[in-house]
């Protein structure tokens, strides 16, 4: 859905010819080819082939492999910058590793042995740089590619060894120089995608609430369709805050071109963060109901309206976004139209939230609460709790867009106020850590790595790293106490060295200064152990040496006869490793020189295959015709290309395997444990209000919110890596998809709680029913341990657990207690506070729901604990009524 006035930024998938043309004539596919001609003349055209030597057909491979044409211009200047350098620091570690082999006899032993371990230090130090520094990833690999091409030809021989590093100083500058000069003829000089995934955001959100409204009043009789687009809106809006903060990750280092930092709409991702979550949580209307009913009928209008003024002011947003962010012009625009159109949202948007308060305040002051039945009991209806919760989501959804169109304003003024200037990145240990859009990784994320998982269970605790302390230095103090009796002291010194050599040891080995140097050294040896960054490194260093092998072989052997040849198996087994080995890093390459970015996440290795596969083989001239045919080289570089596949694949099994499905369970205990300290944290930000240690908590709420979504994007790249694994064992991945669902649907209760807890009265909802709340944050808080227990260690969880459901039955009606004593004594006492205690009570009825789903999801995988074969049967009792009534529920 766009939103009218503008351009549309998602165009609609064409079929047939046209969509081939608009592959083929975007600026980014006709730079690639002209890049990808101009290396082939390059490469067959005198006098510049001689330049390259034998190795000439290089240009198009490193061409497409590490200085491929990128987006824009910016990235590929950057692309150029760090390329470069990663190609000069191999070519000079390769020389000095050649020139200290040419001081040893040729052919020696000595002479063959200083390549080859400068190859394995290299391999070592580019397999770290790329996992550590996800920015220097084609960096890395250029390194190590002419490193194995100079170090593996011809090694122990010391005649001409200059020669192979000026000829890859001319192949590295050549590929870098024509991509350079290809972007800069065809390419945009600006970069605005930033920007432009924000307004499609926001247009997402449009999309949304405008199904929210109609499926909640509405005269649409096909409900179901709306609801299950409405939640495929939902899943992708999740997608795209993800990709939000990767991407402004991205655009923050970027060098780009224009009039403002991308840092000024960078509060934008946190609004669109928080509407998502209000559409999830709050945005549905669950409960049957008519318009027709006196309970819902009034909220009609009130609702329209603030949501009418809600989408008018994602549509400001967006315009202003775009226009903030446009690419520089000749003539210079002032935004005034757009200045206008803010001020006009705000206005309306402050006059229909004023005035959708003040309804719903008289709504619920002439409301009759009474039961239904007649009896008089103050009763809330579902319907009621469902209307409550809308709109309180509105109005939570108007507070965010207020401050979006407060930046909007400001971005506004900016622009007017701010000259055209170029922004760079500041080199930093941050900007490294940050992955380009042209190599487009898995998790890219700001996560911890896999060490936080792998291992885990080996560490101690803190509190037994205490007790062992105290231990410690308890049978220190006893062992020196029984060690020195006060009656014999003068004749334990005068004991020989050797006698009481022990006591010293031991004493030494407790005493609170090596105490402390043992804890240090622990720490550093555990985060050396399970550091992802070095076992990435070593199965690099490893595969590249089993790979490399044969060239350092004797002159004489057979492998080493076709040392021309063989170099490729080389550099292809050094390719695969990078990318079976680390199967979170895709390069996305382009296959046969043509596809800006595939449909297919597989088929970017195929676009690695071809640029290693066809340039020898196309050229194969310069491989010495003499010795073989282009048949015969075609079906070697099968073979080759075969034995790369097989060593990296025994590599990664048997070096430091990564096993996802270990991992993804892992990480659902992780997840599990942040949501159960979660919700403890809003419990005693509930009964503790106005303490000092408030805001303390508050902090820590946010900070583990924020673990919680990091945990849930590292299950979903999990998932898909488990998707694409090759398995004898058919894994549950649908079961597996509705535990990620699931946990982010409780994150999302959970931040609605600690919105709408804000304005419930203290008195009649806290206070009098604390026995009750307690119960229910047990019955919730026992639950989510099971749950993450049975996922720890993956045993069945226990047929019969405390009922959050029965718990929340009672609470609701010590709530209507509550509240009826309050509305018997003034009517209009509690006001908006009443609305805000019904969807409070909604939103706990969804999390039950949510919770319960999620013990169905732990009885399917890993099964049931049961003492009883069947359902009990209590007397004059159904099952749903026990579960209810006698406060257990049932995972049979």
């Amino acid at each position: 859905m766009n939103v009218p006035g503008r351009r549309p930024l998602f165009k609609t998938p064409m079929c047939g010819p046209l969509s081939v043309l608009s592959l083929l004539f975007t600026r980014r596919t006709c730079a690639r080819v002209l890049s990808t001609f101009v290396c082939c003349l390059v490469t067959v055209i005198r006098p510049w082939s001689r330049f390259g030597g034998p190795s000439a057909f290089l240009v198009l491979t490193l061409k497409e492999l590490v200085f491929a044409v990128q987006e824009n211009l910016a990235q590929q200047v950057e692309a150029t910058i760090l390329n470069v350098m990663g190609a000069l620091i191999g070519i000079a570690l390769s020389t000095l590793a050649r020139y200290i082999a040419s001081l040893c006899h040729d052919e020696s032993v000595l002479s063959r042995a200083v390549p080859a371990m400068f190859l394995i230090f290299i391999a070592f130090i580019a397999g770290w740089a790329k996992s550590r520094l996800p920015r220097l990833v084609l960096s890395a690999r250029i390194s190590c590619f002419v490193s194995i091409w100079i170090l593996t030809t011809d090694p122990g021989n010391s005649l001409k060894f200059l020669h192979f590093s000026t000829n890859f100083l001319w192949i590295t500058l050549s590929a870098a120089s024509i991509c350079l000069l290809s972007s800069m003829l065809l390419l945009h000089w600006f970069s605005t995608h930033f920007a432009h995934e924000i307004s499609a955001t926001f247009t997402h959100l449009h999309e949304c609430l405008s199904l929210s409204l109609e499926e909640a009043f509405g005269d649409s009789k096909n409900e179901t369709t709306i609801i299950r687009k409405h939640n495929q809106i939902l899943d992708k809006l999740l997608q795209e805050f993800i990709g939000l903060n990767l991407a402004y990750s991205e655009a923050a280092f970027e060098l780009r071109v224009g009039r403002l930092s991308f840092k000024s709409i960078k509060p934008l991702i946190s609004v669109v963060e928080h509407l998502r979550r209000e559409l999830s949580w709050g945005g549905t209307m669950t409960e049957l109901r008519t318009l027709n009913d006196r309970t819902v009928a009034p909220f009609k209008q009130p609702a329209l309206d603030l949501g009418h003024a809600i989408l008018e002011s994602m549509d400001v947003v967006c315009k202003a976004v775009l226009a903030s962010y446009e690419p520089p012009a000749r003539v210079r625009r002032l935004l005034n139209a757009e200045r206008d159109m803010i001020a006009a949202a705000q206005r309306q948007l402050v006059q229909a939230r004023d005035v959708a308060r003040e309804q719903l305040r008289r709504i619920f002051e002439e409301l009759d609460l009474g039961d239904p039945a007649g009896q008089g009991q103050f009763k809330v209806s579902p319907e009621l709790a469902d209307c409550s919760l809308f709109m309180i989501s509105l109005l939570q959804m108007s507070h965010e867009m207020r401050q979006a169109l407060h930046v909007a304003q400001r971005i506004v003024n900016l622009h007017d106020a701010s000259h055209t200037r170029l922004w760079y990145p500041r080199l930093s240990w941050a900007w490294l850590g940050i992955a380009p859009r042209s190599v487009m990784l898995d998790d890219r994320a700001p996560l911890t790595g896999d060490q936080d998982y792998l291992g885990a269970d080996t560490h101690l605790s803190q509190a037994e790293v205490k007790q062992g302390m105290v231990e410690t230095m308890s049978m220190g103090l006893d062992a020196e106490c029984c060690a020195v009796p006060p009656t014999t002291s003068h004749s334990q010194e005068k004991l020989p060295l050797f006698r009481r050599l022990p006591s010293l040891i031991h004493g030494l080995w407790s005493s609170r200064l090596v105490l402390r140097g043992r804890l240090g050294v622990s720490r550093i040896l555990s985060s050396i152990q399970h550091s992802s960054h070095l076992q990435h490194a070593i199965k690099n260093a490893i595969g590249v040496a089993l790979l490399s092998l044969p060239a350092f072989f004797p002159v004489g052997s057979p492998v080493r006869n076709n040392h021309r040849i063989s170099i490729c198996i080389y550099c292809k087994g050094y390719l695969f490793i990078q990318t079976s080995l680390s199967i979170d890093q895709n390069t996305g390459t382009d296959l046969a020189y043509m596809q800006d970015k595939s449909v297919w996440a597989g088929c970017n290795d195929y676009g690695i295959v071809a640029s290693v596969t066809l340039p020898p083989i196309v050229f194969s001239q310069y491989l010495d015709p003499s010795s073989t045919t282009v048949i015969h080289l075609a079906v070697l570089r099968g073979l080759m290309i075969g034995g790369g596949i097989i060593g990296a694949l025994l590599v990664n099994t048997l070096i430091f395997p990564r096993h996802c499905r270990v991992l993804f369970l892992y990480c659902t205990t992780q997840a599990l444990s942040l949501l159960s300290e979660l919700y403890l944290i809003l419990g005693r930000e509930l009964f503790n209000r106005g303490h000092s240690f408030l805001l303390e908590d508050q902090r820590k709420n946010l900070k583990i919110e924020v673990q919680v979504r990091q945990t849930l994007h590292q299950l979903s790249v999990l998932l898909k890596t488990m998707n694409d694994e090759l398995s004898l064992v058919p894994k549950p991945m649908r079961q597996y998809r509705r535990v990620i669902s699931t946990l982010q649907s409780i994150l999302d209760y959970m931040t609605g709680l600690r919105k709408v807890r804000e304005n419930i009265p203290m008195k009649e909802t806290v206070t009098s029913v604390a026995h009750e709340r307690r119960e229910f944050v047990s019955c919730v808080c026992i639950t989510l341990y099971a749950c993450e227990h049975t996922f720890r260690t993956r045993q069945p969880l226990p047929q019969f657990l405390p009922s959050a459901r029965h718990a929340l039955k009672v609470l609701v009606k010590q709530l209507e207690i509550s509240l009826e004593g309050v509305r018997d004594t003034d009517r209009v006492a509690l006001g908006l506070a009443l609305v805000y205690s019904f969807a409070e009570s909604e939103i706990l009825k969804d999390m039950v729901n949510t919770l319960e789903d999620l013990l169905d999801i732990c009885h399917a995988l890993f099964g049931t604990a049961a003492w009883l074969t069947e359902e009990p049967q209590w007397p004059a009792v159904s099952v749903h009524e026990e579960k209810s009534d006698h406060g257990w529920y049932s995972t049979v």
